[in-house]
């Protein structure tokens, strides 16, 4: 009888410790997802970068903030105080105006006026949300840019990048007004997306996922699920629509998003720029950057080639 006292106790000992090492192995890979969500979503601003070329320091207010959200207005080159086409360059999560600014220059060159802002973030000091409140900014921009006698509203462009290539096609699905739009290695949906990334996790796979959702809801107020531009796209209104992607990212965005677009009657143009990264598809080849994304949004606005 003695010697059983501690023979169960070294039992429920080693049950204690195995249930313990089997709740640590399943919160490690929710704690992971949600710490991957949250840092993606930090709050904060990342700064601005002046254009190098005549620009207007301006500012629209922010029907969510109530408070102004500072941007730069570059006229297009040769276009000063003309009447002209404007492209709408929208901050990739936290970023502040200027953002993109390679970009945003090739669209000046070829005589479009173009507008750049500081996110959301930067203006109310909030969280990212990757894409589905940012959209609502182009509204605010776009009621700006309507009290402008040298900007011609019939002919609206957006241009963003993964987050903010996200918000484009969010916000093109929202206002008619947006003749055109640049969405550049940007998700179709987050949680299949987000499935992808954790195969190979095995049975740890729900409890990484778990873990992502907390962590965007915690910071965002939002469910994943709101971040579906596949859906976006097919509720915008028919109009050109032209997908940038490098050849090292997924193909699986750009082919549901222009399946997507073509079933809903959008002209739908892929390019894949060859060697191309996450974001990196000017510094491939300007002089084909220039040729296929600013060719590109020239054309569909109706400018000068």
């Amino acid at each position: 009888m003695s010697g059983s006292a501690p023979a169960a106790k070294r039992r429920r000992f080693l049950r204690a410790v195995i249930l313990t090492l089997i709740l640590l192995i399943l919160a490690l890979p929710t704690l992971v997802g949600a710490w991957l969500m949250m840092a993606i979503t930090l709050p904060g601003c990342g700064g601005e970068t002046i254009p190098p070329v005549p620009f207007e320091d301006v500012s629209f207010p922010s029907a969510e903030f109530g408070k102004p959200t500072r941007a730069f207005f570059i006229p297009g080159a040769g276009m000063e105080g003309q009447t002209a086409p404007v492209v709408i360059v929208l901050p990739t999560l936290a970023a502040g105006r200027g953002d993109r600014m390679a970009e945003a220059l090739v669209y000046h060159e070829r005589g479009l006026h173009v507008l750049t802002f500081e996110s959301r973030a930067c203006v109310g000091g909030v969280p990212p949300s990757l894409g589905v409140a940012e959209a609502a900014q182009v509204g605010d921009a776009l009621a700006y840019l309507a009290g402008r006698p040298d900007v011609d509203m019939t002919r609206t462009g957006l241009h963003g990048f993964s987050a903010g290539g996200a918000a484009a096609l969010m916000a093109a699905a929202q206002y008619p007004a947006i003749a055109a739009v640049v969405a550049q290695g940007n998700y179709a949906q987050i949680e299949p997306e987000l499935s992808r990334s954790s195969e190979g996790m095995g049975l740890l796979k729900p409890a990484f996922e778990a873990g992502a959702r907390l962590g965007y809801r915690l910071m965002t107020g939002r469910d994943l699920s709101s971040l579906d531009t596949l859906t976006a796209v097919t509720q915008m209104e028919p109009r050109p629509l032209l997908l940038v992607y490098g050849s090292h990212e997924s193909a699986d965005e750009p082919q549901a998003l222009s399946a997507a677009a073509l079933a809903a009657g959008s002209p739908v143009t892929v390019w894949i720029v060859p060697g191309a990264g996450h974001g990196d598809y000017i510094w491939q080849g300007r002089e084909a950057y220039v040729a296929q994304v600013g060719g590109f949004m020239a054309n569909a606005l109706g400018s000068a080639p």
